[in-house]
Order: structure tokens, then C-alpha cells, then sequence
């Protein structure tokens, strides 16, 4: 690629060649003086020698307005000899192109230089000026082009001389930009040049970083051929959920209002094969898988509101209601946990077909062999609170074992004070938090009615967001282990929770592995024009800790390559019908979104993977190799390796090890 510089007013021409790659264009100049020519003497800066043959060096100031990639310096100079030997470059044998840091006006450190022989510098006769003194161009390539963040930087050029006399010295053509640097002794103090005195002419060529598009891991389609289906379409697709070793599943329609269960890489199960002895419809967006392929998930049987697993029918409405002397009207929000225990919400009713006037939430140890028992009854009271007969919300979680859970429930007492949150595990029940009470460790606060997304581990800790009496840019607010962590208007890795109009942060989804790591997904504002924000970090510090992930915006790679496959649109998660993203304990982040192609084109549902961090480097070398998988073994046979976080080492550490190593990082 040619570069022009206008020399002077008498039409005199300097083409700067550049050995750039294609993207490279100029990232920072200074055009050469036009009265160059004829001032020729005066209008030259002489910066040259080495250490014991020093005759000063200049240096010029340029800007990067982002991060870049320099490939080449183009520069342009002459002997500056009067009455000496030479008047071109006989008595150069190199020139050391540097660039260097900014030190608050003047040069810094040098952070980049390479010494080029005459030739490497591709000399070209620019013009002859007075006196038969000869003006070259010079472009020179790096042989390793550095990577600069944005920012001020100096660059220097300096002649090296075969003969060492005082004559026949490299000076620097002058620029139309004034201002530059200059020091007289190699370790001496650069001082500024501004008064009636030019910059030096140089071009900085390169090209801007892009930043990569994010690799995720592309899971399904809408569109796709169904791998595992007898060549059926994808046609919608519902929320992700991960087992005990993070393997992704979700339910979905295909081809011909066929539903679908998707277990890691293809589909498992679908709606069609239960006949003839049963005709299932539809999927509710809610379900779960466990270990080894089981699932549970909410169809419709014979018309009729169930549940169903791999095991096959469970229960559906009108079925009489196991452990009460009441009929199913519905089952609704499904999950399982690794070993294959299933829960669900239920509603219960006097008669069939009669509608809902009591809920009860199930719990089922193994659907192959069904023993149904209640972990909560409506109408019942536990920690001291009795719940309505209606009062078990659908906003629920349950941890990998199946013995905790954390529920959205509704009390009986005051309506100021009758939502709460409460942990159910194998001590018993406790209120977590209670609309209208104070918040421990906030500034005298209280919650609101409005409780969210709650996420528990088979620790018991746990992981929600809430509404609370604040300030309306302070009021929503993220809490792990009974104390808030993140609020509406924080700064989380440079990012503000908030909209342009300084308002309007919102969690739209928590995500709580064993780890006690957290996957939180904030719209960050109430314009179209505000990002949705996936943010992963430790519970206990997501305010500093917490990395931004991925944006509503952002570019997003499937293949590894850096470049871009789709553009995130929209994160498809709701606090009230299906979460739309789940944490698995290895770090992996499955999410459902919009992606718009990246040459345009309409969006499509999507499921896809992000990976928070690498599980499997775990000699914290920054990548994962054969070493990591040695260190894990010595590590698993000395009885530490809790790869899980269930806080013991067994096989399920092993198995999820080594299903990491597998996939890589």
C-alpha cells in the first residue's frame, strides 16, 4: 500500500512504500513541511550516533484512539552536512526506529524498537535540494509488530553512522505539525521544542484491534435439523438446565408440533413416542435433566396438565392427588436434580375438573418407582409462618441433592408483610426474608413484595434478587448468604448497573452453583438502547469480582477463529416463567438468546455455552494440559480434588474432571 506525502508547493512528491498487511492504513501522522525544500538546512533535526558518538536524538508525539496494531514507520530525512563529504546516505549503515511511552508531555520508556539495516528502511530518492543535498523517505516494517493500548506515545528515529566524524550526520525533515522533543546526551532529559519549530514528518500505519468475538459454544437453533429426530426442524426452543456434570438440556418444538427434551448434544426424547398409549402436546418452558440422560418435563397428557420423566408418566391433572383426598388440577415448573430426584409445583382441588384451591410442592426420589411426598402443603405452617392455601409461588429452586429448597411463598398475616422467602432443608424450615422487614447490613432498609429468581446449593446457601424501599436508582438489589452483594447503580467491572438515564437496573436472573459462584443477568436500564449484561463472579465479593461475560450487542464466535458469527440480540430469561440461563458447577454458562446473523438477516432463538473459566487448568498454568490432568489424579488419590464443590473428593469429582479435560478450554 502507497503512502503520499505533499512535499512542497513545486509539486515535488514523496510516496512512502508500506509492506503493511491489507487492513493497515495510517493510524497517526505528521505531512512533511512544504518549505522543505528550499529551508533545507534549518528545517532538519539531526538525531543519530550511539553511545560515545552521540549527536542528539528527536522524537514527535502521536496518539492512539484505541487499541492498534504498529506495523510499519514511515519516516523521511537527509545528510545534514554542509561542507562535508556526503549528500546522501553513503555514511548510514542502520537506523533504530523506536516508539516510546509518554511521560507527561515528554518521551518515557521505550516500549517498542527494532534496529534496521539502510536497506530494510526501503531508502527512496525523494527529491534533490539545494546544494545537490538528497531527501529520502524511508518506510520500516517491524519484524514484530507490537500491540499498543490507546493512548499518547513518542516515536524516535536515529541515523547510525559508519564514519564517526563531525560532519555527514542524519537530520529528520520537518513536519507541518509543530512541536517535538529533543535531548542532547543519551540518558539526558528530553525537553519539549515548540516555539516556530515543526514536528518531524512520520506516518504510524497499522490498524485497530478488534476485539475478537466471544467463543461460546452454539448448543441449538431454530432452523437446525434435529440430530436424534428423524430429520425434524427446530421450531422454538425453551430454557436451559444442566446436570451434575454440566451437560446442557431443554425442551423445544421440532417439525410438525412436536416437542422435543434435548439432553447435551442431541434430542432424547420426544412427544411422539409416547403413543399410542398416551398423546402429549406441547412443553412448558420449565424442566430439568440429571445425570445419565433422566429428565423431568411438563406436557400435556391426554389434555390433561402432567409431568413426565424418562421414566414416563408421572402425573397429570384430575389424576387423583397423591397423599390427600383431592384431585391434580396442575403440575407446573418441573425439576430434578442430579441423582434423579424429581419436585414440581401442584395444584389440588376437592373434585376433578374442579379449579385449584390448595398447592402443594412434590417431591418424587426415583419416577421409575414413584413415592410422592410433600415438601411444602398450602394451608400449613412452617418457621412460625403458615402459608396460604395458594401461597406456593412458582419462583422455587432446588439444590443438586433434592433435599434443599428455597421458595417464594405467601403468609396468611398482614399484606404488608406477606411475601417471604424460606430455606427448607434437612433441619427444617427457615423465613430468609420478609417483605417489610429490615435488611441485615443495608442502610436501615426494608424488602418490598417483590422477591426473585432464588437459587440455592447443597450447601444451603443462597443466592436472590429483591425489590427493596431505597432510593429508585438503589432499590434493586442482589443478596447471597443473607447480605447484599450488588445494587442498582453499582460499577461491576467498569460497567454501571443502570440505564443512560441513571436508572432503571434490574436482575433479571441468578444463577447459583456449588461453588458459590454466581452467573447475574441485569438489564441495565429501561430504553431499548440499554444492554442486558451477563456478569459472573464469587457470591461472597460479586461487586469487585464480578466479569462481564456477554452483552445484548456483543459479537459472538462458534468456530474459534476471532471472527464474528452472530450478534446477541436478546437474553431470553424470565424471573417468572423459566430462569433462561443456568450455572453448572464446572463453570459453564448455558444462556437462551437471540442471535442475528452477522451479515444481517433476522434473529433466531438460540441456545449457547459461555465459559466463565477453564475447570480443568488445574495447575492454574492458564491453560489445561496433560499436566493439570496429573495433578488432578495425585491430587484425587490424597483425597483433594472436590472438583464439584460438594465438599468431599468421590467419583462424581472424577467423572466431571475428566468430561472437562475433555472438552478443553
Amino acid at each position: 500500500m502507497d503512502r503520499v506525502l505533499a512535499l512542497s508547493s513545486v509539486a515535488v512528491v514523496v510516496v512512502l512504500g508500506s509492506s503493511a498487511v491489507a487492513p493497515a492504513d495510517i493510524l497517526a501522522s505528521n505531512p512533511i513541511r512544504p518549505d522543505f525544500t528550499t529551508l533545507y538546512y534549518e528545517n532538519a533535526w539531526i538525531s543519530g550516533g550511539e553511545p560515545g558518538f552521540f549527536f542528539g536524538q528527536s522524537a514527535d508525539g502521536f496518539a492512539l484512539a484505541q487499541e492498534s496494531v504498529v506495523t510499519d514507520v514511515t519516516f523521511a530525512g537527509r545528510i545534514v552536512a554542509a561542507g562535508c563529504f556526503y549528500k546522501d546516505l553513503t555514511n548510514i549503515s542502520h537506523f533504530r526506529v523506536m516508539i516510546l511511552s509518554d511521560a507527561g508531555g515528554v518521551p518515557g520508556a521505550v516500549v517498542h524498537e527494532q534496529l534496521f539495516t539502510k536497506a530494510q528502511t526501503n531508502p527512496v530518492l525523494a527529491a534533490v535540494l539545494p546544494d545537490t543535498f538528497n531527501l529520502y523517505t524511508h518506510s520500516a516494517a517491524f519484524s514484530s509488530p507490537p500491540t499498543l493500548p490507546a493512548g499518547n506515545y513518542w516515536v524516535s528515529v536515529m541515523g547510525i553512522y559508519i564514519i564517526k566524524e563531525f560532519c555527514d550526520h542524519w537530520g529528520w525533515a520537518q513536519g507541518t505539525v509543530t512541536g517535538h522533543a529533543r535531548r542532547s546526551e543519551p540518558d539526558g532529559a528530553w525537553q519539549q521544542v515548540l516555539v516556530s519549530d515543526s514536528g518531524l514528518t512520520y506516518e504510524i500505519i497499522g490498524y485497530p484491534v478488534v476485539p475478537p468475538a466471544t467463543f461460546v459454544r452454539r448448543v441449538a437453533a431454530v432452523g437446525d435439523i434435529l440430530p436424534g429426530t428423524p430429520g425434524l426442524a427446530c421450531e422454538s426452543l425453551n430454557d436451559p438446565y444442566t446436570d451434575g456434570y454440566g451437560v446442557v438440556g431443554f425442551t423445544g418444538r421440532g417439525t410438525g408440533d412436536n416437542n422435543f427434551v434435548w439432553y447435551d448434544d442431541r434430542v432424547i426424547w420426544l412427544n411422539s413416542e409416547a403413543a399410542p398409549a398416551y398423546t402429549l402436546t406441547g412443553a412448558e418452558g420449565t424442566m430439568d435433566v440429571g445425570n445419565g440422560g433422566r429428565f423431568i418435563y411438563s406436557p400435556s397428557i391426554d389434555g390433561n396438565d402432567g409431568v413426565w420423566t424418562q421414566a414416563g408418566y408421572l402425573l397429570a391433572d384430575n389424576d387423583p392427588a397423591p397423599g390427600f383426598a383431592k384431585f391434580s388440577t396442575f403440575n407446573s415448573r418441573p425439576g430434578m436434580a442430579p441423582n434423579g430426584v424429581a419436585y414440581w409445583v401442584a395444584g389440588l382441588s376437592d373434585t376433578a375438573t374442579s379449579s385449584t384451591n390448595q398447592r402443594v410442592l412434590y417431591r418424587v426420589p426415583n419416577p421409575a418407582n414413584p413415592v410422592f411426598s410433600a415438601v411444602l402443603v398450602g394451608g400449613q405452617t412452617y418457621a412460625g409462618l403458615t402459608i396460604t392455601a395458594t401461597g406456593i409461588n412458582f419462583a422455587y429452586d432446588a439444590d443438586d441433592s433434592g433435599l434443599w429448597f428455597v421458595n417464594n411463598l405467601t403468609n396468611t398475616g398482614p399484606t404488608a408483610n406477606d411475601v417471604y422467602l424460606m430455606l427448607t432443608g434437612p433441619n427444617g424450615s427457615e423465613v430468609i426474608a420478609r417483605e417489610g422487614f429490615f435488611i441485615p447490613g443495608s442502610n436501615n432498609e426494608s424488602f418490598t413484595s417483590t422477591f426473585r429468581i432464588p437459587s440455592v446449593n447443597w450447601h444451603g446457601d443462597v443466592a436472590y434478587a429483591g425489590d427493596t424501599n431505597a432510593a429508585t436508582d438503589r432499590d434493586e438489589v442482589l443478596v447471597y448468604k443473607d447480605v447484599v452483594r450488588l445494587r442498582e447503580g453499582d460499577v461491576v467491572d467498569g460497567v454501571p448497573l443502570a440505564g443512560a438515564s441513571g436508572l432503571g437496573g434490574t436482575v433479571i436472573m441468578v444463577s447459583l452453583n456449588n461453588c458459590g459462584q454466581i452467573a447475574h443477568l441485569w438489564d441495565c436500564g429501561t430504553a431499548t438502547t440499554d444492554p442486558e449484561r451477563l456478569f459472573f463472579g464469587p457470591g461472597e465479593d460479586l461487586k469487585n469480582s464480578s466479569r462481564l461475560l456477554l452483552s445484548t450487542g456483543d459479537e459472538i464466535d462458534f468456530d474459534g477463529d476471532g471472527i464474528c458469527d452472530g450478534v446477541v440480540t436478546d437474553f431470553n430469561a424470565s424471573s417468572v416463567i423459566a430462569p433462561g440461563l443456568d450455572l453448572a458447577n464446572d463453570g459453564m454458562i448455558y444462556v437462551h438468546v437471540d442471535v442475528q446473523p452477522c451479515g444481517g438477516g433476522s434473529a433466531v432463538e438460540m441456545i449457547i455455552g459461555i465459559r466463565a473459566y477453564c475447570p480443568s487448568d488445574w495447575d492454574a498454568s492458564g491453560f489445561s494440559d496433560i499436566e493439570d490432568f496429573t495433578a488432578f489424579v495425585l491430587d484425587f488419590e490424597l483425597g483433594e480434588a472436590d472438583f464439584d464443590c460438594s465438599g468431599f473428593t468421590d467419583t462424581d469429582d472424577f467423572d466431571a474432571f475428566i468430561r472437562a479435560f475433555e472438552q478443553g478450554c
